[in-house]
């Protein structure tokens, strides 16, 4: 069986902390990870919002502390111990990470925050060629969308994907006739469910837009009203057209029969979002956000015909 990209990023990680003190560079990264550059960069921002490289410097930088303060070699020497090229380099990386020099931070032993070694348990699988990443928890103020409609059986989806086609429709021949869109490349897919129904939902392929202005024939538009929201963001190696219920399923197990039950929220809404960046979205690469809308939990509340799709 082929290595996860859970665990590719695992040996990564392993990786990195053996070879702290050596020379670790992207393509050096790349060959040991199995992962292409571009996989690798895409994939630390959206674990950690930085770059690859910024959390290798990070934690050379941290892992130096302790030589600063358990040691007497000198600053120059530590500096190379490290793999900088010149102590100057040490020094300023040093300074705009812990904003203080090395030689002060010897002398006076602040309290700093360091960059520790990820944990990946804030990781999970999603079949053989995902994973998504445990949610931030944030507040989207009030928003407006326009896009089209459809009526959606669970039955019919999952055997022949008509919301993958109602969104790829969308989204290359309709979505352009939106005169006034927040961003052109970010596709929504908006799911309602219906209470007590368990056999359809409702869902609109729509963009965000910066008003209900204009709205083309055959489209409708709603405000959506300012909510807290979960937020996961699952990284697939495939295009998104390639997610398939296999993957929803997974996905859906995690977010609602582990996540959820576990978080001390519960929803606040019979509906839920997907949010892709075209422009990121390559054969073997996509990424999607998911919107959850929470509220810290209070009592038993039912959302009978809740599913996820």
């Amino acid at each position: 069986m082929s290595e996860k990209p859970k665990e590719k990023i695992q040996r990564l990680l392993q990786f990195i902390e053996k070879n702290i003190t050596g020379e670790i560079s992207l393509d050096i990264l790349a060959n040991s990870s199995g992962l292409s550059k571009y996989h690798l960069d895409r994939i630390f921002r959206a674990i950690t919002r930085k770059s690859l490289i910024d959390y290798v410097r990070n934690r050379k930088l941290s892992c130096s502390l302790y030589d600063l303060l358990n040691t007497d070699l000198r600053i120059i020497d530590i500096a190379s111990n490290y793999n900088f090229k010149y102590e100057q380099s040490y020094i300023r990386a040093f300074t705009r990470r812990f904003h203080i020099s090395p030689d002060r931070y010897r002398k006076e032993k602040p309290l700093i925050e360091i960059t520790d070694k990820i944990n990946l348990a804030s990781i999970n699988s999603i079949g053989n060629d995902g994973m998504i990443v445990n949610p931030a928890i944030t507040l989207k103020p009030r928003f407006a969308v326009i896009g089209i409609e459809q009526k959606s059986y669970f039955e019919d989806n999952e055997k022949n994907y008509t919301l993958n086609k109602l969104g790829n429709d969308f989204y290359y021949n309709h979505s352009d006739k939106i005169l006034n869109p927040k961003s052109h490349d970010t596709y929504l897919g908006l799911i309602r469910y219906v209470p007590g129904e368990s056999q359809y939902c409702y869902y609109t392929a729509c963009l965000e837009v910066l008003a209900l202005e204009e709205i083309p024939p055959g489209m409708t538009g709603e405000i959506i009203p300012t909510n807290k929201y979960a937020v996961f963001k699952y990284i697939g190696l495939h295009h998104p057209n390639q997610t398939n219920i296999a993957h929803l399923m997974d996905i859906k197990q995690f977010i609602y029969g582990n996540w959820l039950i576990n978080s001390g929220y519960e929803l606040s809404g019979l509906y839920h979002m997907e949010s892709m960046n075209g422009v990121i979205a390559r054969d073997d690469y996509c990424e999607v956000d998911i919107y959850l809308p929470v509220q810290e939990k209070t009592q038993s509340i039912k959302h009978e015909g809740t599913r996820f799709i």
